[in-house]
């Protein structure tokens, strides 16, 4: 109900900013859109349905209202994945150091294995934290002021392709070299040590 209230309000804001982007000096333009300042978002959320303002129609204006509402239940897992797989690294980090102190890790063959498992997981926690990120602000670029569908890109579906192609090329390389530097390391081993912990 809030939402729709602050739709009706910014509706009229839209109206003035478009007709003092034609004549700024028109005082009576001015004036509304310093009474409807704050709900302006709100209008540019409409728009979305309704390109012409003038004509508005309630179904229009529950339909934008509904997207005020991001997806929660991606919102709230997401978060809970990030969570748990930082506190699962900070977990792992500890063990390894403690056993690394005591010199006793090379020993330890469940927890170098462990090692291998653990590779992916700071990737997938940072893919659920851009989630949280990128989901937990819809529908908003700028919050209150700019809907994220108003700050998409305009540039063509060539242009966007082959910037995606490029990108996934560049990062397909950093992968292969690095599965190739790990790849090595981890076929040369770990260093030798005797029990005193000193080089043989």
């Amino acid at each position: 109900r809030q939402a729709v209230g602050r739709i009706e309000g910014g509706i009229p804001a839209v109206q003035a900013l478009k007709t003092l982007a034609r004549d700024p000096g028109d005082s009576r333009a001015l004036a509304e859109f310093d009474a409807h300042r704050k709900d302006l978002g709100y209008g540019f959320l409409v728009q979305r349905y309704a390109p012409d303002l003038n004509d508005v129609t309630p179904a229009q204006i529950q339909r934008a209202a509904r997207d005020i509402m991001p997806p929660v239940a991606a919102v709230f897992w997401s978060f809970r994945v990030m969570v748990a797989l930082g506190l699962l690294m900070l977990a792992y980090f500890v063990i390894a150091v403690l056993y690394t102190l005591r010199n006793r890790i090379q020993r330890k063959d469940w927890l170098l294995k462990a090692a291998m498992w653990m590779i992916p997981v700071p990737f997938i926690a940072n893919e659920a934290g851009w989630l949280v990120a990128e989901l937990g602000r819809q529908p908003w670029t700028v919050f209150d002021v700019l809907p994220t569908w108003m700050s998409a890109s305009t540039h063509s579906v060539a242009y966007m392709v082959f910037s995606l192609i490029g990108f996934v090329t560049l990062y397909s390389v950093f992968i292969a070299v690095e599965m190739y530097l790990m790849v090595r390391a981890i076929r040369l081993g770990p260093d030798e040590h005797d029990e005193s912990g000193g080089p043989p």
